[in-house]
């Protein structure tokens, strides 16, 4: 560090001369012992004497310009800060090179970069990261760069960052992500707003204009859609869906860019209206008023035929494509039904998409986030997945958007907050068959509170011979959890540091982590182990599968 950068040259010459004055001070009384202790040999009492006295004053210089550094820093900090918000690139080079930490950091943890982002000033940012700052600095409260950029309303700000590799997905320490921080920002327009939402959707905006009139397009076309159905259904109910994605097709070709387009839109809500209220023919009737209600059982039930390969069934992933949608915006309502189409193939990323552009629509419609958290946990996002869910229950308080938020949260490792959704979950469903068995799970990775998990155990069991006497899926998921707990059970007679080592042991082993001429060497290790503690290494195995989440994130995908 240049030290003209913290002080003037009066004052280092002030510094020099008192460190001077201090040396000249300690070298009259050092002198005399010295000769003492030298016998009275002046030559070498003067030497070691001045040798010391030259130590005394670099102490005191270092001192003095320490403190003096302490009183200037906070303001050179400062006006650091004010140049990144002004835009002064010379200054700053200047700064710069005189050896200021590009990523020094304000009292909050901010850095200059942060600073810049917040104000907007896309090309001191660039000036910013050409010269070494760090995109991926935090705060003290684990802000990022890229929440200050969405704080100022600048899609050149966050475009800027993403391109440059920030982590979308970062929260911080009140869990949330960039993407929330979108409610807190003063946006020009709703344009803005959606086109950042977007961006940190995962969307590529190359050009706003391109992306308004698609978005217009969609707006357009889709209600056209909708009525082209409307009409071939009337002219003939028996008609294939293949036909009718056909003459919907024509009708639209041609329509599209002509006056009928116009005059169109004009009449769509007169056709939908009229479409409602005409009497039904009792089959149609019985089939409006019958209600789609799904349990979880039929929905694991679902999602068990999608994974007959397998050959287990699999709580995790959630179906959400067979449930009621309500939306007000009809167009939404027809994203929402392509998404839930690819995901009923398993294209959770397609889904995702079309979800996303039905939020931009409706974007109060809780659901809609449900249904994005749902693929993200197919996925395994399961920290993308958690921002959805976040926002869907700041809508609406709902069972299973909590059960699934604490889904992602186990998954992420986070279990004590994984507990607390749990239980709200149950508060609001008492017979949430899932949230008992996952809570009890969870109760084992958290420091194995097999107690507890064994009270979900049976509350979770008493549900499900109750009102579900039948289901096979439940019964998996019920006998799963007993076996957790019994072989925790059998593994808690270890003392930590012998249980840590074994399951360290069996875990490389597993995980073929360990080298080949060692293999032999850990199967006799097991085989100890098994013998001494009463258990078999198949059961240790089962258990780590268990309690090691990265191995559950994987194989529940």
């Amino acid at each position: 560090m240049n030290i003209e950068l913290y002080y003037s040259a009066t004052e280092i010459e002030a510094i020099k001369a008192k460190a001077k004055e201090e040396a000249e001070k300690y070298l009259k009384q050092i002198y005399y012992k010295e000769l003492k202790d030298n016998g009275g040999d002046k030559a070498k009492a003067k030497i070691t004497a001045q040798a010391k006295a030259r130590i005394k004053y670099q102490k005191v210089y270092d001192t003095e310009l320490i403190n003096l550094k302490k009183l200037k820093e906070k303001e050179l900090i400062h006006n650091f800060m004010s140049l990144a918000i002004a835009g002064n690139e010379e200054a700053l080079n200047t700064l710069l090179k005189a050896g200021l930490d590009i990523d020094v950091r304000g009292k909050d943890g901010e850095t200059a970069l942060m600073v810049a982002s917040a104000s907007s000033n896309v090309n001191n940012m660039v000036f910013l990261i050409e010269n070494g700052a760090d995109i991926h600095a935090r705060t003290i409260n684990e802000t990022t760069t890229l929440m200050y950029a969405v704080t100022s309303g600048n899609i050149d700000a966050v475009k800027l960052l993403i391109e440059k590799g920030v982590d979308v997905d970062a929260e911080n320490d009140d869990g949330n992500t960039a993407l929330d921080f979108i409610e807190l920002a003063n946006f020009e327009s709703n344009e803005i707003k959606n086109d950042i939402a977007s961006l940190l959707l995962g969307k590529t905006i190359t050009d706003k204009g391109t992306e308004k009139s698609k978005i217009s397009m969609m707006g357009c076309l889709i209600p056209q859609v909708i009525i082209g159905i409307i009409i071939f259904q009337f002219i003939n109910p028996n008609l294939n869906n293949i036909i009718l994605v056909t003459g919907c097709a024509f009708i639209l070709l041609l329509m599209r860019n002509s006056i009928i387009d116009k005059v169109f839109k004009v009449i769509i809500v007169f056709i939908v209206a009229w479409y409602l209220i005409m009497p039904k023919p009792p089959e149609q009737v019985e089939t409006a008023n019958q209600s789609p209600k799904h349990t979880e059982t039929e929905a694991f039930k679902e999602n068990k035929e999608k994974t007959d390969d397998s050959k287990k069934p699999n709580k995790e992933k959630q179906q959400t494509n067979e449930i009621k949608v309500i939306s007000n915006n009809p167009d939404a309502e027809a994203l929402i039904k392509i998404g839930n189409n690819f995901s009923k193939q398993n294209k959770y990323d397609e889904a995702l998409k079309f979800y996303s552009e039905a939020s931009i629509l409706d974007p109060d419609n809780y659901y809609i986030y449900h249904l994005m958290g749902s693929e993200c946990i197919n996925t395994g996002n399961y920290k993308r997945g958690i921002t959805y869910l976040n926002k869907s229950l700041s809508f609406k308080k709902t069972d299973k958007g909590y059960f699934s938020r604490a889904l992602c949260l186990k998954n992420t490792g986070k279990y004590k907050k994984a507990i607390l959704d749990y239980t709200k979950a149950i508060e609001l469903n008492p017979n949430n068959v899932l949230s008992y068995i996952g809570r009890g799970e969870t109760y084992i990775r958290f420091g194995g509170i097999w107690r507890e998990a064994l009270k979900d155990l049976e509350k979770g069991e008493s549900i499900k011979k109750e009102l579900y006497p039948e289901d096979k899926i439940y019964q998996y998921l019920i006998d799963r959890l007993k076996q957790l707990i019994r072989l925790h059970t059998k593994l808690n007679i270890l003392c930590d540091k012998e249980k840590r080592l074994f399951l360290d042991i069996l875990w490389k082993y597993y995980t073929n982590k360990i080298p080949i001429n060692y293999v032999d060497d850990a199967k006799v290790s097991l085989v100890d182990c098994s013998e001494k503690w009463g258990f078999t290494t198949e059961e240790a195995l089962e258990y780590v599968r268990f309690v090691n989440s990265d191995f559950t994130a994987r194989n529940l995908r």
